[in-house]
């Protein structure tokens, strides 16, 4: 279309607090990258399907108020040609926590704030992936919540994987989700967002793809 703005890489963009030798991704709750599991033997040298792991994730989509929304970046170390995509922060829940104390969590430890509340879940999803060489199975429940400014990640308390791992994060607008030829994760990201910007959390939270 005359006068769109063309496709940009954010690659410029990223906050790292270290110089990354290649590309890295977060842990095994942060993955996204939907892949099938391969064959396993099971030391007989027969093979078979391997079945996927079941987690329960929580994520939180922080809006700050340009309407700009955190993503972070990630690929798996396992793999020495690992494809990057780039996902909404968040990640499995503990034993024994819900939905909403695993979300503010996750963000206490991953994005470096503490939030008094996430509010009601928005949207849920169910996804698929293999990431350090195990397949996973995970129902992941989200939420939105408006910061009265933008922060910056503080990786303080990231795990030694979650250090080893992240590529990176950066701020985007919907208009860029939409123009990027970059793998961003859920791939429902936009509707999601749009639809909260304009009529706040629904009644029943929508599925999300």
């Amino acid at each position: 279309m005359a006068g769109a703005p063309a496709p940009r890489s954010r690659s410029s963009e990223i906050r790292t607090s270290w110089p990354p030798s290649r590309p890295r991704a977060s842990g095994c709750d942060q993955a996204y990258l939907a892949r099938r599991p391969g064959p396993a033997t099971d030391g007989t040298g027969k093979t078979g399907r391997v079945e996927p792991i079941p987690r329960v994730a929580a994520r939180v989509v922080l809006v700050d108020p340009s309407d700009s929304f955190l993503l972070i970046r990630s690929h798996d170390p396992s793999l020495e040609d690992s494809p990057t995509w780039w996902h909404v922060p968040g990640g499995g829940l503990d034993p024994g926590e819900s939905a909403e104390q695993g979300a503010i969590r996750e963000i206490s430890e991953e994005v470096g704030i503490r939030l008094p509340a996430v509010g009601p879940t928005v949207g849920t999803r169910t996804t698929r992936f293999t990431f350090g060489g195990k397949p996973y199975v995970q129902r992941e429940s989200f939420f939105v919540v408006r910061l009265p400014e933008r922060v910056d990640v503080d990786p303080a308390r990231w795990t030694d994987l979650e250090k080893r791992s992240t590529l990176g994060w950066a701020w985007w607008t919907v208009t860029e989700v939409t123009a990027s030829a970059e793998t961003i994760y859920p791939r429902g990201l936009v509707d999601l967002v749009t639809g909260w910007l304009a009529a706040g959390p629904r009644s029943e939270p929508v599925e999300v793809a």
